[in-house]
């Protein structure tokens, strides 16, 4: 579809909106609280999560935001809940 006045088709209108789109994952987003003095993003907030992990901080990021769990005795990161009790890692 084309709105012909500005010359835009609506796939280039939402390829546009998902540019500006928020999202933890592009690193347009920080989590805080002015009541406790803190604020972090998922680029800062991965390397010191990683050091307790033994991973890489460039890895562990993807995975700190969605549906992902830690499964420790594999020392592993999974889509699927370990078990019944698991929580994801970043809530």
């Amino acid at each position: 579809m084309r709105n012909e006045q500005k010359g835009h088709t609506t796939e280039d209108i939402e390829a546009k909106e998902l540019e500006h789109f928020y999202s933890p994952e592009k690193g347009n987003v920080a989590f805080g609280s002015a009541y406790d003095n803190w604020a972090f993003t998922l680029e800062s907030f991965a390397p010191r999560i990683a050091k307790t992990f033994g991973m890489n901080p460039n890895v562990l990021k993807k995975f700190l935001w969605g549906k992902f769990y830690y499964k420790s005795s594999e020392k592993k990161i999974v889509k699927v809940p370990p078990t019944s009790e698991s929580k994801e890692m970043f809530v």
